[in-house]
């Protein structure tokens, strides 16, 4: 679902003070009177970008800039237009100079520039482009394109938000200038997150050419934790023109043996062999923990889906997470928070909307043990993409090492009462936990059956009996999890104590544990270092009446494809898959589920007495 809200942390990328400037626009009194705009015929979503393009406050660079819709009622493809007055090109050298972000990963949205030198009437005078973007990025990053082939002549520029039902461009700071002769930026330095103790890692950089002649050397050196530069690594053999970037790795590797938190500041120098006249933008730095490599353990990861009845794409990014996690240890959660509130919202839903990180909120979404685990999002939520993208997303909150044993079989139930109790355990295998080290306990619901909008059919239908699973129904702590105690040796214990809430199923239900940190002023420093589970609280896992009092018995489970029904009066069996559609459906007592992919599927067994439904896993 594309985002509704559009508020976004975006970075600012400065451009060289010493390129000389002929020309240049910030917006900051909106946009010129006298330029000339020409829109489409297509209705925008966003009624803030009806016009071709509209002035609009900062949308996380430092000044106000321009934007433009591509999200269109029907979809269609962008045709909108944004053009300067008469801008002379006195000599060769100079440049047009746009910083652009798209709104959305998801969406990203491109344009064009382009250049006409006989008038601005219409769109057939910009004859020549000189630039063109298929995919802008989330943080506002600077192109160029010559204008060499107008010396001499008055130009008008062309800005065209030409994107196919992508969502919002953002454009600032137009300019028209010339390059310095040699100069370059360091973009990033970058080492991975974790390296484990004793190991080798490279400590990597890109670097961009903002000189006007091709770049092909550079120095390059780094240091850890402020302490002395490692030797000077001159990069040559390249030939990068000029607004290109290039990666390297500095041939001194990352290698420490002390475990502990470390800071590599890298700087770079002697574009070409000569003195850069910016080296303010010169200079980056990036972070790692050392760590023992001994002590990790098996990590449980938890992915927290925020979905709603209303979400039409809801149901489609359910089938994507299902297929994602097929196979892996992975605990499911769902937050029926983020598109508007349904009758399976809690409060703990709504509060956990604090990991979008001001982003607005949107559905279907998904966060994995709260790491900030995809670059181009602000926060440890984004949107459920393409089946691969979620498991990449997870492979890489999975490379993170893990130092925490959760164990919840210390809790039990009592169905007569409704009582749970017992205990939670935890071993720290080394000391990453601080202060701010909390563990929450949620309750999760299965089978709650509840009309669902739905867009996968290509128009908007409602499915009346869809099962909703893995529902978080409220939490049994304190929603941002309770304090725990750990002793010399790296053991906590919590005690739990509680009753079901007299409108949840026991059999439907578990608990779910995590062990987070916690920083209320900071989505990105709450990641979760482990979670568990326990199994139903009242076996066997019943749907809307109680399985012994119907008198049935389905088995085995697991299965590889046979499942014998057994019990009185059965009109039939449905089988469905974990989106809650049907498909299967049989009168028979020997359910054969063969053809069907490895993974969960609902059985529900409808009587003359009732209605059973189970868990069967196809292996």
């Amino acid at each position: 679902m594309k985002k509704i809200l559009f508020f976004l942390a975006l970075a600012f990328t400065s451009m060289a003070v010493n390129a000389q400037t002929a020309w240049s626009e910030d917006f900051s009194n909106g946009i010129p009177s006298t330029w000339t705009m020409f829109n489409d015929n297509n209705t925008a979503h966003n009624p803030n970008y009806t016009a071709a393009w509209t002035a609009t406050s900062s949308a996380g660079n430092p000044a106000p800039c321009v934007a433009s819709a591509s999200w269109f009622d029907p979809a269609g493809t962008a045709d909108r237009w944004l053009i300067t007055d008469g801008i002379t090109i006195s000599e060769s050298g100079y440049v047009f100079s746009i910083e652009a972000a798209c709104y959305e990963a998801a969406y990203p949205d491109g344009f064009m520039v382009k250049v006409s030198s006989t008038n601005r009437d219409s769109r057939d005078a910009f004859t020549t482009t000189i630039i063109s973007v298929p995919a802008a990025t989330t943080t506002f990053t600077e192109y160029r394109g010559s204008l060499d082939a107008f010396v001499g002549q008055t130009v008008y520029i062309a800005v065209i938000q030409n994107s196919n039902d992508m969502n919002i461009l953002f454009a600032d700071n137009f300019k028209v200038l010339k390059p310095t002769e040699n100069e370059v930026q360091l973009l990033s330095a970058s080492l991975p997150a974790y390296v484990a103790s004793g190991s080798s890692a490279n400590v990597a950089g890109v670097v961009k050419n903002m000189g006007n002649q091709n770049l092909t050397s550079f120095d390059v050196t780094y240091n850890v934790n402020g302490g002395e530069d490692v030797a000077v690594y001159t990069v040559t053999g390249i030939n990068v023109p000029y607004g290109e970037t290039y990666a390297f790795n500095h041939n001194v590797p990352f290698n420490e043996s002390t475990i502990g938190q470390y800071t590599v500041q890298m700087t770079v120098s002697n574009p070409n062999n000569t003195d850069d006249p910016t080296p303010e933008d010169n200079v980056a730095s990036t972070s790692t923990t050392v760590y023992d490599a001994s002590a990790t353990v098996a990590r449980t990861s938890i992915l927290e889906q925020f979905t709603g009845a209303a979400c039409g794409y809801c149901p489609g990014g359910h089938d994507r997470i299902e297929q994602a996690l097929n196979g892996t240890n992975t605990i499911w959660a769902v937050h029926h928070a983020g598109f508007g509130n349904d009758g399976l919202t809690c409060n703990a839903n709504n509060a956990y909307t604090f990991f979008y990180n001001d982003n607005g909120t949107y559905a279907p979404a998904l966060m994995i043990d709260r790491f900030h685990g995809v670059a181009d999002e602000p926060g440890p939520v984004t949107s459920v993409g393409a089946v691969n993208s979620i498991i990449s997303y997870l492979n890489t909150v999975n490379q993170v090492p893990c130092f925490l044993t959760l164990n919840v079989d210390g809790i039990t139930y009592d169905a007569q009462s409704r009582a749970f109790g017992g205990t939670v355990t935890g071993h720290f295998t080394s000391e990453i936990y601080g202060a701010n080290t909390r563990l929450t306990l949620m309750i999760v619901e299965d089978s709650n059956i509840m009309a669902q909008t739905d867009y996968s059919t290509g128009s908007s239908t409602t499915i009346q009996n869809y099962m909703h699973m893995n529902a978080v129904r409220g939490t049994i702590t304190d929603v941002w999890g309770d304090p725990i105690t750990v002793n010399a040796n790296g053991d906590f214990t919590y005690n739990v104590n509680g009753n079901l809430p007299a409108n949840l199923k026991a059999w439907r239900c578990r608990i779910i544990a995590i062990v987070s940190d916690r920083n209320a002023s900071d989505a990105n420093a709450c990641a979760v270092m482990q979670a568990a589970q326990t199994s139903n609280l009242n076996a066997p896992f019943v749907g809307l009446d109680n399985a012994e009092a119907l008198n049935l018995n389905i088995y085995p489970n697991p299965t590889t494809g046979i499942v014998n029904v057994e019990g009185e009066s059965i009109k039939n069996v449905e089988v469905m898959d974990m989106a809650g559609r049907i498909v299967m459906s049989s009168t028979d007592r020997v359910v054969n589920i063969s053809n069907l992919s490895k993974g969960v599927y609902m059985f529900r067994i409808n009587t003359e007495n009732g209605t059973f439904t189970q868990k069967i896993v196809k292996k």
